[in-house]
């Protein structure tokens, strides 16, 4: 396996984790903001990006260097999408764990492209769009303490691949120099005693051991004696199948692998090695074939360093992500890790911790609003079942406002010409009156006149009284003359008679004078009883016509207040009818919180909270590991 190889391997891995991720951030972006956005655009984007870079440069550096920039574009495309929720914080993480997984492709431009990309980032977004970067608002300060974690891990990056490069060369080169010095002159020794000097000095920094081509252990030093527990009698002679496990060892691919260190290729991975009692080691290792002047593998040289603690971090870490996956958050580490990461133990512990308060926390807060929205929807239905028994009522109300106001308007119809019939009888009234008033004047005429007839009558009776004596005296003159005055005693006598019958018709008249004068009277007296009364009906009829006006005017104000009382009753009907829609509408969203609610005390049941508050241990399986590489 060459530099080259790991290259390529690495970064198929990671191309295949950048698509993966990808559809973490649509589904988180649908999930959290409800529909995609800002984030899931530069997520599709950059593997839009990638692919195209596949296409076209898939044997170039490019590729690497767009891994790394499309790998740190999808996390900050996660975080966009995470924008206000907790997690935001805890995804800071894979900045560090992308950088970390970059280093495999063993190109520091990777690792400083990948940390310029991450500074910019949090420079440019967490200053001015802080709410992008950082949950609860970012700072200065939040900004340079994520500038020194990742300016530490670069260095730390970079120092690791350049030394082994350097190694990886050096090795290279010195058994290279050892093959073409091996058979000159002794002048070359010295050089083979140098090399063999670099050897050691290697050799105190890491685990070596020695191989013959059939694989039996030749020598080991003392870092590897101590990684696997061994003492150097125990394995010199044995083969290195030793070392791994028996299902591997007898695998072909085991069997390609001593193929290819026979053959003098160069293999360098981790590896998963057994050591004394079963123990698991793991190690970042090289093995290197040895060739004599002939070019002919004489021996296999293993360079390897105890990379245990740093698998045995990613591993429980990755067992602790899987449990909370699956939703099972009873996973605290507590078996504390290498310094170096041991950091990463306790912010994953207290992440979890804080998980597990929140969704306990919206447990609570789901039973309360599930409850509120029974009740809700409870009340809205009474108060539903309340509004249409209202606003039966107001029309019943309305349909009997609208039939008294007919009435009301018949009534001041009626009214009014009740108030015309009374002007008119007022006005006839006033019209016999002055009749009345003129006969009372004839008939104070006629009196008058019968006054001056009795006058007359009265003088007419002394003039028949008077006639009656000259008629008297006439006879006796005429008896006095004796036959001469006989004929004069006859006219004498005819006008005494004449002259009685005068009175006796004077008396007469002046008797039905008087009694005309007194039926005259009587008449002028009760002519003069009909004007008072008519007066009376006149004054009557008059304070009627102002009552009928009063009626008719209070029924036509009447009939306009009833009007806009019916008007109010209709637009009372509306706004109960819109109350009522109002109200199906209330209940129909209580029945949707409420199916909301259960819905999410589904999803919440799905979370094994372990029964304590903030969380419980994780107990990580000893025998949960890696899948093995080929060695």
């Amino acid at each position: 396996m060459t530099l080259d190889n790991i290259r390529r391997n690495a970064t198929i891995a990671l191309c295949a984790f950048i698509a993966i991720l990808a559809g973490c951030v649509l589904a988180t972006d649908l999930l959290l903001q409800g529909a995609f956005g800002l984030g899931s655009g530069l997520a599709v984007a950059g593997l839009l990006g990638l692919g195209a870079t596949w296409f076209l440069a898939r044997h170039g550096d490019a590729l690497r260097l767009m891994v790394v920039s499309v790998l740190v574009a999808e996390i900050v495309a996660l975080l966009i999408v995470a924008r206000n929720h907790p997690w935001q914080t805890d995804i800071h993480m894979m900045f560090f764990a992308a950088l970390a997984v970059s280093a495999l492709m063993y190109d520091v431009r990777v690792i400083l492209l990948g940390a310029g990309l991450v500074a910019l980032h949090h420079i440019g977004l967490g200053l001015f769009l802080d709410t992008f970067v950082f949950y609860g608002g970012g700072s200065l300060q939040r900004v340079m303490l994520h500038a020194v974690i990742l300016i530490l891990e670069t260095v730390a990056l970079v120092w690791m691949i350049e030394q082994t490069r350097k190694l990886l060369a050096s090795a290279v080169e010195k058994g290279e120099e050892a093959r073409q010095e091996a058979g000159r002159s002794a002048d070359l020794l010295e050089v083979a005693r140098d090399a063999q000097s670099q050897i050691e000095a290697i050799s105190r920094s890491q685990a070596v051991i020695a191989f013959s081509t059939d694989g039996e252990v030749l020598t080991a030093n003392d870092l590897f004696l101590s990684a696997l527990g061994y003492e150097l009698g125990e394995i010199v002679g044995r083969h290195h199948s030793l070392f791994v496990e028996p299902s591997h060892a007898r695998s072909a691919a085991y069997a390609d692998f001593w193929k290819k260190l026979r053959a003098g290729e160069f293999v360098a991975e981790e590896f998963l090695r057994i050591g004394k009692a079963g123990r698991e080691v793991w190690i970042q290792a090289s093995y290197n074939p040895i060739l004599d002047k002939d070019g002919k593998v004489v021996k296999i040289v293993k360079f390897a360093t105890d990379i245990s603690g740093r698998v045995r971090a990613v591993r429980e870490i990755g067992a602790g992500l899987g449990r909370i996956s699956t939703g099972d958050l009873a996973c605290e580490i507590r078996e504390p890790f290498i310094p170096a990461l041991d950091k990463l133990r306790e912010d994953f512990n207290h992440s979890v911790k804080t998980l597990c308060s929140t969704l306990q926390a919206v447990g609570g807060n789901v039973v309360t609003v599930d409850a509120a929205a029974s009740e809700i929807s409870h009340t809205a239905a009474d108060l539903s079942k309340r509004t249409e028994q209202q606003a039966a009522s107001i029309e019943e109300t309305a349909a009997a406002l609208e039939q008294i106001t007919a009435v009301v308007s018949t009534t001041a119809k009626r009214a009014s010409e009740a108030g015309r019939l009374v002007a008119e009888s007022r006005q006839s009234a006033e019209q016999s009156e002055t009749v009345v008033r003129r006969a009372i004047t004839t008939m104070g005429e006629i009196e008058q006149s019968s006054r001056e007839i009795g006058s007359i009558t009265e003088m007419m009776d002394e003039i028949a009284f008077q006639t009656n004596l000259l008629a008297l005296n006439a006879g006796v003159e005429a008896a006095r003359a004796g036959e001469a005055g006989k004929g004069f005693a006859v006219v004498a006598q005819e006008v005494r008679e004449l002259a009685q019958r005068s009175a006796t018709a004077a008396k007469e008249i002046k008797t039905l004078i008087a009694r005309s004068e007194q039926q005259v009277k009587s008449g002028v007296a009760l002519v003069g009883e009909t004007g008072t009364a008519l007066q009376a009906i006149v004054g009557n009829v008059q304070e009627i016509s102002q009552h009928v006006t009063a009626i008719a005017e209070a029924a036509r104000e009447q009939a306009v207040g009833l009007h806009e009382v019916n008007n109010a009753v209709s637009i009372i009907d509306q706004g109960t009818q819109q109350n009522a829609a109002i109200v199906e509408q209330s209940s129909a969203a209580s029945r949707s919180l409420a199916t909301e609610a259960e819905h999410l005390k589904q999803l919440l049941s799905g979370f094994q909270l372990g029964g304590r508050p903030t969380g419980a241990q994780c107990q990580i399986p000893a025998t949960g590991r890696l899948p093995p590489r080929a060695a």
